[in-house]
């Protein structure tokens, strides 16, 4: 069985490999032809009502429940969808790979609801060959990979000596070309090299010992992290254009965000007559302290991380500076 999936795998990417390489999005046509193998098609598979190939085993609520009798049915629910099909054939899937420590620190990095597949030289070759020749080049053993069904960016975790493991979420692979996609994965094998989550988690101890607000201690590192892995994948990854073109597209998408908090604003304000008082003050208020939140996290990022600017100037820099 194993053979044979290794063997259409294999054929199926090969037959499209032209057509990917043409239009620049070769691993999302890898995950593609990846969810066309039928015995791995089943890996995808998502409990969740209205937009699985599963049946919808919901539960419909009867009426006249008060808030508590309500949560408890929905814990119900998410216990029931912890058991579906789709997630238990990936947990099977993932064990095959991983020892009983790997998977406990796996879960720790992601979240045991987060369906994750697991990403091997046989399912998908292109990808993982890319994570295992940039780890070759810094030096490091080749991270656990994974897709997340759920996560929608990436992240990495490496916990003391332990192997480390890089996630991508499946909606990333659909938004980003090829060239951003290798950039952000080698922020994350710089992150892995260097041991930035050790660090900080000591940091963080550190600073619950004296009492201080992890997310405080953070401030102190967090920026200098995110550099040293975008000069990582910069220097050593040769990523500098593909940096560059994700954090640009970043800035647009943080734009069109604003714009969007403007115009439902817009229009709730020009329906004020058609709605209650009350209503209209409910929804005022939480698109006030939409914002609010939103504003509180951009002045956070200031802080903590490089600006989206910042990043792109200095991979301009350092390409200027390769070109003098």
């Amino acid at each position: 069985m194993k053979l044979s999936i290794i063997f259409l795998a294999g054929l199926l990417i090969s037959s499209h490999l032209t057509t990917s390489t043409s239009n620049g999005c070769v691993y999302y046509n890898e995950l593609k032809i990846l969810k066309k193998i039928p015995e791995i098609k089943a890996l995808f598979e998502q409990d969740v009502d209205g937009n699985s190939d599963q049946y919808n085993l919901g539960i419909y609520n009867p009426l006249f429940l008060d808030n508590g009798e309500r949560q408890l049915f929905s814990q119900y629910d998410k216990m029931r969808r912890i058991l579906s099909s789709g997630n238990i054939k990936r947990e099977i899937a993932i064990n095959k790979e991983l020892s009983f420590i790997d998977r406990i620190l796996t879960i720790g990095l992601c979240g045991y609801n987060d369906d994750l597949i697991i990403i091997t030289n046989e399912t998908m070759p292109i990808l993982y060959n890319y994570v295992h020749s940039l780890s070759q080049k810094a030096e490091i053993a080749t991270p656990f990979l994974f897709i997340s069904l759920k996560n929608v960016s990436i992240s990495s975790r490496k916990i003391l000596g332990f192997k480390s493991s890089i996630v991508i979420g499946q909606q990333l692979l659909y938004d980003v070309s090829d060239e951003e996609l290798e950039a952000l994965i080698a922020q994350q094998i710089g992150h892995i090299k260097y041991y930035h989550t050790n660090k900080k988690a000591l940091v963080n101890g550190v600073a619950l010992a004296f009492c201080i607000i992890p997310a405080l201690s953070s401030l102190l590192i967090s920026k200098r992290f995110a550099q040293h892995a975008d000069m990582f994948a910069m220097q050593v990854a040769g990523k500098a254009n593909g940096l560059i073109k994700f954090y640009e597209r970043i800035e647009t998408k943080d734009q069109i965000r604003l714009a969007e908090y403007d115009k439902v604003f817009k229009i709730l304000v020009e329906n004020q007559t058609n709605i209650s008082e009350l209503s209209y003050l409910i929804l005022a208020i939480g698109h006030h302290m939409a914002k609010i939140v939103q504003y509180i996290e951009e002045l956070y990022n200031q802080f903590a991380y490089p600006s989206h600017q910042e990043r792109i100037d200095a991979a301009r820099k350092y390409l200027a500076q390769r070109e003098a």
